[in-house]
């Protein structure tokens, strides 16, 4: 059980890359929570839940994202620390949120998941909603394997991306002006 302490900006946004199953969500979640940011983590399945009752119902995958952008920006308009909730696999589903970044001057911080693909498929298999079918899993693996961390670190206007593993179970925060 470790604690992940990252230095952020007010005008930060976290985008977590990682696998279905790998912690993003429930440690975004923590964030909200303990420092009371209501709103702060938003993604499609936000809009999925909302739209069709549940999570699986995926719709059209560009309009459901689009209006989940949206309603970042509606958020990153005021100045308000943000996070993007979505696997953020590749640089394509990246490169909105960094011109989000750019436009609103925020800084963009990668929040990269290290877990084993034994850990993703377990925890998935173990979700009561939004369980993601196995050869989805599979080609989003694939996906990051093919140099997407790289990439990833590559990416943002940081130049320091956070990475958490299986043993991270929760995230402090220290907010700089």
């Amino acid at each position: 059980m470790t604690t992940l302490k990252m230095s952020l900006p007010t005008k930060s946004l976290v985008i977590p890359v990682g696998l279905p199953g790998s912690g993003k969500s429930t440690l975004l979640r923590g964030i909200e929570e303990r420092y009371g940011l209501a709103g702060f983590r938003y993604g499609a399945d936000d809009v999925r839940k909302t739209m069709f009752g549940d999570v699986s119902t995926q719709g059209n995958p560009a309009l459901v994202h689009g209006a989940a952008r949206a309603m970042l920006e509606v958020r990153m308009a005021e100045g308000l620390p943000s996070t993007y909730d979505a696997t953020n696999l590749t640089l394509k589903a990246r490169r909105p949120l960094i011109e989000l970044c750019d436009k609103y001057e925020y800084t963009a911080v990668l929040l990269m998941a290290r877990i084993s693909y034994d850990t993703a498929q377990s925890r998935n298999r173990g979700r009561e909603e939004g369980r993601v079918p196995g050869h989805v899993l599979d080609r989003m693996n694939r996906q990051l394997n093919d140099g997407e961390w790289m990439k990833a670190c590559q990416q943002g206007r940081s130049g320091i991306p956070y990475f958490f593993d299986e043993d991270t179970t929760d995230i402090e925060v220290d907010w700089l002006a």
